[in-house]
């Protein structure tokens, strides 16, 4: 890579900084600014490029902004990192493309989906969940140094998983097989979800519960609460029975809780 190429990339992160740290009233300028950053750095847009690849747009976004049925609104962002680049392109270009061209009404899109933080205004929520780590993986992409270390009240976090990094065949038991069932079972409602939108009656009573469980579920998981996530997933093995578009995710759901089950009745 050359030096031009290093100074564009150095100046798409340092907007990207801007971004996170600037007032709602401007974002939508600064947006556009930095989706013109990236048109003009070519390495960064191979990058796009090739997470976009394999990336569902649709179906991703359904899983990320998530409605529960009951009016409450989650944003779950991805784990994976092609998916996170990809999903925060898709979203500043909709941003950009505003919502008379088919894209996303800025102002209703935060209120909505990063409205739940106390004490945090909801565009300091989207850029702490959006465009963080967006700007992370693109300068770690590219051997730039990250800037903003994960923080939990004020302290840095730490717990045996981060130790590991995330891999899982590296964890103890049997701390191993309760990230995986905590993993398996953020997935499979997350997918649970998609199918529910897709295929079912919005307007059924059962559909609106389920939906609340599924997203209970998925945040329980998120924060690390084994137990909530068992008790959870195994009502949610029988309130989705009858429910055909998830007949198939149901089997895969009743044998990772079985499974677990199974693993705590041999400690």
């Amino acid at each position: 890579m050359n030096e031009t190429d290093n100074k564009k990339i150095e100046y798409f992160i340092a907007l990207c900084d801007d971004l996170i740290t600037c007032k709602f009233l401007v974002a939508e300028s600064k947006i556009k600014k930095l989706l013109v950053a990236l048109a003009e750095t070519e390495p960064i847009c191979s990058l796009v490029a090739e997470c976009m690849e394999q990336f569902n747009r649709d179906r991703e976004f359904n899983k990320t902004f998530v409605a529960d049925g009951k009016g409450h609104f989650y944003c779950f962002m991805p784990t994976e990192e092609y998916k996170i680049i990809a999903l925060v392109f898709c979203v500043l270009a909709d941003i950009d493309k505003g919502k008379d061209r088919g894209g996303i009404d800025f102002t209703d899109f935060i209120k909505r989906y990063f409205d739940d933080e106390e004490g945090v205004n909801c565009y300091t929520h989207f850029a702490r969940k959006i465009i963080l780590p967006f700007r992370e993986l693109i300068a770690e992409a590219f051997s730039f140094p990250k800037r903003y270390a994960k923080e939990s009240e004020g302290e840095e976090e730490t717990s045996l998983k981060n130790v590991f990094d995330g891999d899982e065949d590296l964890l103890p038991e049997p701390f191993a097989t309760q990230q995986k069932f905590l993993k398996d079972c953020m997935n499979i409602a997350q997918d649970m979800l998609v199918e529910i939108d897709e295929y079912e009656r919005k307007h059924d009573e059962h559909v609106k519960e389920l939906k609340t469980l599924l997203t209970q579920l998925i945040l329980s998981a998120k924060e690390n609460d084994l137990e909530r996530t068992y008790a959870l997933a195994v009502g949610a093995k029988y309130a989705c029975k009858g429910v055909k578009s998830v007949k198939f995710l149901l089997r895969e759901l009743i044998c990772v809780v079985d499974d677990y089950t199974f693993s705590l009745e041999e400690e």
